[in-house]
This record gives structure tokens, sequence and C-alpha cells, in this order.
């Protein structure tokens, strides 16, 4: 599950990194058949997920002082991991699930944040470090690739071949396949693409990259429909987890122009995907509700579930979760992963439906409104009652360090005509090191933002 840690960041270096002078201007078990049918083979096509060149070239050349924050802290967070490589070099194939949550896909370190970060890194700068960040990238990427076949051999039979961390193939261990490798696809595709843009990888590498994403195309199908026939309560059914496989499934359909898998993502049409997008917003996002879906008892573990019998509109169902932090950090989780599912059907030409636009934008309202609240320190309203005296936010929320921005950087580029959303965002960018420690597949789309 996803940790909602307030992670602690060294001071940022006083001196303004060289800019690159390289950037152009701006049901069982079954491999999906044609996934690879689009295949782009042209580094000119990347990237396209959730920018384009011209913004990974505004943060480069961006005067904003958030950006030129966010591309120091980058630098500084790029000398730091290139000193740790070997970290992300040892690749694990083994059943325990966490060890690969740990390993491979934890949004706040590890071996895909890596991958990301420095192939943004050797984008956006030029010099020693940013060649050796690119090279690093591509062998980080090369070596998990290796994976690929233990992965589909260990999800095979129910996914037997996983554990937890007492070595027992339990429930919950098959439960967590979906989200433990779903939730590293962003930054792992992201990095790929940036990679690919940058003309880094040779084509035997990019034949085995290749290769681990339609392994995890596999996986997380597999672990979605796994995961809808087993579930007996539908706060589970409609969980996190679900909206992780989407975003997932949505970035590896993408990168590789499959517009049959986008479209059985998106609503269904293919009858491969278990739950698709249009049906997670619908059910994970309430709106017009009279009560939670069925869930958890109250009684059952009051340290770890417990939430109020009303339910307000753009709340999600992952409100349920009790520990410090969690009752805004798992929803935002979710809806963070729905809006980066949206946003990359939208610019592959699938747009949200009315229906699913209401229900996104709802979720951003209240949420933003609960952030507001929160940090204005005058209390909450009656309408947060599931979050009153509850630990909601870190002392990082302003700097995205904590992740609780992310959302709202998304929504407000999937619907650049909510304004409340942008208002949002630009209020945080007038803070000084606003968003500036966000994480930096983001940093294009903040790039287009003004402090004005």
């Amino acid at each position: 599950m996803r940790f909602f840690t307030v992670l602690g960041f060294l001071a940022l270096l006083f001196c303004k990194p060289a800019l690159s002078q390289n950037i152009h201007p701006a049901a069982p078990m079954e491999k999906p058949s044609g996934i690879q049918a689009g295949h782009r083979d042209d580094e000119e096509g990347f990237p396209h997920l959730l920018f384009s060149k011209e913004q990974v070239t505004a943060v480069a050349s961006s005067g904003s002082p958030n950006i030129v924050a966010a591309r120091e802290a980058l630098d500084q967070r790029v000398r730091s991991r290139l000193g740790a490589l070997q970290e992300d070099l040892n690749v694990y194939k083994g059943c325990k699930i966490d060890e690969y949550t740990k390993a491979l896909t934890y949004e706040h370190g590890s071996a895909s944040r890596d991958v990301a970060d420095f192939a943004m890194y050797s984008a956006i700068f030029s010099g020693p470090q940013a060649d050796s960040a690119r090279q690093a990238a591509a062998n980080i990427l090369t070596k998990w690739a290796s994976s690929a076949d233990y992965l589909l051999a260990a999800s095979k039979n129910g996914f037997a071949g996983f554990c937890d961390s007492a070595n027992q193939p339990s429930q919950d261990a098959r439960f967590a396949v979906g989200l433990t490798f779903g939730r590293g696809v962003p930054d792992l595709v992201v990095g790929y693409e940036m990679l690919r843009m940058q003309n880094a990888l040779t084509h035997v590498q990019i034949q085995q990259i290749d290769h681990f994403m339609d392994a995890l195309y596999t996986i997380e199908l597999s672990a979605m429909r796994y995961r809808a026939d087993n579930s007996n309560l539908d706060c589970n059914r409609f969980s996190n987890h679900v909206s992780v496989q989407l975003a997932a499934l949505t970035f590896l359909a993408a990168v590789e122009n499959n517009h049959l898998s986008l479209e059985d993502i998106a609503n269904g049409s293919g009858g491969k995907i278990a739950i698709p997008l249009s049906t997670q917003v619908s059910k994970a996002i309430y709106l017009g509700a009279n009560a939670p879906l069925k869930c958890f008892s109250n009684q059952d573990n009051p340290e770890l579930y417990q939430q109020i019998s009303e339910v307000n509109d753009g709340e999600i169902v992952d409100r349920f979760r009790a520990k410090p932090y969690q009752t805004f950090g798992y929803p935002t989780f979710s809806l963070e992963h729905l809006l980066l599912s949206a946003l990359v059907l939208k610019r592959e030409g699938i747009n949200p439906t009315a229906a699913e636009k209401a229900r996104l934008v709802a979720a951003l309202h209240y949420y933003g409104e609960l952030l507001s609240q929160s940090q204005a320190g005058r209390g909450l309203s009656a309408k947060f009652r599931q979050y009153q005296g509850k630990n909601v936010f870190g002392p990082h929320t302003a700097d995205g360090s904590d992740f609780a921005l992310n959302p709202f950087i998304i929504g407000s580029v999937l619907f650049p005509d909510d304004g409340e959303t942008s208002s949002l965002i630009r209020s945080y960018l007038t803070r000084n090191g606003g968003l500036s420690l966000s994480p930096s597949i983001y940093l294009p789309l903040l790039a287009g933002f003004r402090n004005d």
C-alpha cells in the first residue's frame, strides 16, 4: 500500500544548473492481442503521452522562480541518486510483493522514480552529469526489463508466484500485484519516452523494454480481473488499486500506440477490461449518493477503517482509511491516477464523457476546498466532518514533495476551463518554493503556468 509519509529533502543547491543546448523547441492470464499493433519506431514520436517536446523545452528555459527551483531540486536529487545507482540495478526476482514496491515502483524513491528523474534531467541539462543520468536511466530500465519472463511466470495460476512478507501466497499478496507494479508504470513509461526522444537506447534495448512493458500490460490486465472477481466489498472493488491499474494500462497501451486497447480501457468496448475507466469513475467518486459503498465496519478495526455514514459530492471511496494522512492521501492517490488515465486518453483523442468530467471535477473541487480550508488553519466546515480531528496534511504539501497536489496539477491541464482548480495551482505557484519538489514527470505541465 502507499505509505503517506512526509519526506524530508536536503537544501537546494545555490548554483543555477547549465541548461541543455540540445533540446529542440518546442479472464485467465491472457496476452492481449495486438498490444504492439501500432508500435512507434521513430524517436520523433516521443514524448506524446503527458506532454510534448515543446513543454520539455519550457522546463529547460523557464525563468519562473518555481521552475528554476524545481530544476535545482532535480539536479540535487539526481546527484544524490547517481551515487546510489547500484540500488536500482539490483533487480529483485522473488515472491515477496513488498520487495518489488521498495525496489522498483515506490513513487517517493525506487528504480522507476529514478528512471524518470534521470531521463528528464538528461533532457533539460547538458554536461557530464546529464550524460551519466541518461546512461543510468537506460541501464536501469534495461536491467529491470530482464525480469519480464520471471514476472509473467509468477503471475500464472492466480498469481501463485507472489507472496507476502511471511513468504505466504496470501490473498492480500495476490490482490496487491496490480497496485505494486502499476504504481511505477507512469514513471517507467515517461522515462522510456524521454530516452527515446534523446535516441539513447539501442534497438536491442528497445526490444527488451517493449517486451517488459508488454508483460506489465498482461499482468495488470489479469490483476484487475482477479481483483474484480474476488473482492467481496465494493469499497475494495473500486479502490485506488483499480485507479492505479487503469493508469498503468493506459500508459502502456498509449506508448505502443494501440488505439483499440485505449478504447477498451476508456469504456470497455473490447470486453477485456474488467473495470473500465467509465465504470471506475462512476463507482469510485460519489455524486448524488446517500451512503458509502459497502465497506469495512467501523467496529472491525477503528484504527485502520473509520468513516461517517454520510457522503458528499466529490468524495472518493478510499476515504475509509483512518491512519494519519490516509483519509486524504488514499482518495487523492486514486484521483491522481484516474486523472492520469483521462489526460493520456484525451491526448490520444478519447475525451472524457460529460458524466465522467462532472465526477472528476467534483472530486477536484471537494478535495481542493478541503486542502484550502486545512491550510488556512481556521478549522473545517461541516461538509468535511469525515476529516475533522484527523491529520490530513503534512508540512510539505506546498512544495509538492508529499504528492498531495499532484491531482490538481493534472486536473488543471485536463480541464483548462476549470478556473477553481487552475486558481488553486496558481496560488501555490505564488509561494516561495511552491511545487518545486513535485515529481519530474509533472514539471512540463507546471512550466506552462505563470505566477501573474
